[in-house]
């Protein structure tokens, strides 16, 4: 799926340049949206400023109804002795509490995986999350809660699932820690890494997400998205075929982008559409997006030509 040609534009993206262009923001790339209402979004993504270009910051833009303000999350998450906020990527959890994720960047020893509750009026502290078998370097792990319990993908492939020490309602900074609850194997799947949190569709623990497929190019990476199905109540009931089903055609920017572009931060890509955001609004999703770390999109799809194109069942 081409989504500069099979999706539409949304204001939620022509609001975000705006910002951005208030703001001296140049080189915004990895929207991550969620949505509660029409006219209640939040919005995570990296950027540059134009008086200090060299330097990659992460914030949050928020509009609460009439109000709204962007908020420096690298600034802000150094009060509590954070150095990086990398990859921040939204998410909902117990209803419409929204929450943020970040890792802090690429480390040659190991760096930390951090979630927080946030609002329009305060982040709160940063809770960074352990596993005893993680690796040294993690960018992502996809939560989820199920009667009161938080759990969190690990990996697709082999599907692992981790559950958190406590309870959510016990969920509190500095840290809480995981254990693995499932891994198993999935013969004749894609290996794919997680792109975006999960979105609940229904009451039933089914849930989405965006994840990427890696390609080998000249020694560099070119990311694709690829739509996944993740079905928690199959797992609980060991349908295990049943569980996770992965779409069959890939989702990208544009023909063009596949092409990367001149600008490199990470010298090991080749080209990327980068899946940060997936969220739901009326009969569509909202797919947010980088573009080879020098763009972004923020595009609509109706539900149903989501599911056709890209081969997943519904």
């Amino acid at each position: 799926m081409i989504l500069n040609k099979q999706s539409q534009s949304t204001k939620f993206e022509k609001e975000l340049r705006r910002v951005s262009e208030e703001h001296s923001l140049e080189n915004v790339f990895n929207a991550s949206i969620t949505l509660l209402k029409k006219d209640y979004i939040y919005i995570a993504f990296r950027a540059v400023t134009k008086y200090n270009p060299h330097t990659i910051e992460s914030y949050l833009y928020i509009r609460s109804g009439s109000r709204n303000k962007l908020i420096n999350l690298s600034s802000e998450i150094t009060k509590y002795g954070i150095s990086k906020v990398a990859d921040p990527k939204l998410f909902k959890m117990g209803g419409d509490d929204i929450y943020i994720t970040f890792n802090t960047g690429y480390s040659k020893t190991k760096n930390e995986i951090f979630f927080s509750k946030v609002s329009y009026e305060e982040i709160s502290a940063p809770v960074q999350c352990n596993y005893n078998e993680r690796n040294s370097v993690e960018k992502n792990w996809a939560f989820f809660s199920h009667e009161e319990s938080l759990y969190a993908i690990y990996s697709l492939n082999p599907l692992i699932i981790l559950a958190a020490d406590c309870q959510c309602s016990s969920v509190k900074a500095p840290e809480i820690n995981f254990h693995k609850v499932f891994e198993q194997y999935l013969e004749g799947s894609p290996s794919l890494s997680i792109g975006t949190q999960l979105l609940k569709t229904s009451d039933n623990g089914e849930y989405l997400l965006l994840a990427h497929k890696k390609i080998s190019l000249r020694k560099k990476r070119m990311y694709l998205g690829v739509l996944v199905k993740f079905d928690f109540q199959k797992l609980l009931t060991n349908e295990i075929s049943s569980t996770i089903t992965f779409g069959e055609n890939y989702i990208f920017h544009s023909l063009k982008s596949l092409l990367g572009s001149r600008k490199k931060w990470n010298k090991h890509l080749f080209s990327c559409t980068y899946f940060s955001g997936l969220s739901q609004i009326d009969d569509s999703y909202i797919l947010s997006y980088g573009v080879n770390d020098v763009n972004f999109g923020i595009k609509q799809i109706q539900q149903e030509d989501a599911h056709k194109n890209l081969l997943l069942e519904r």
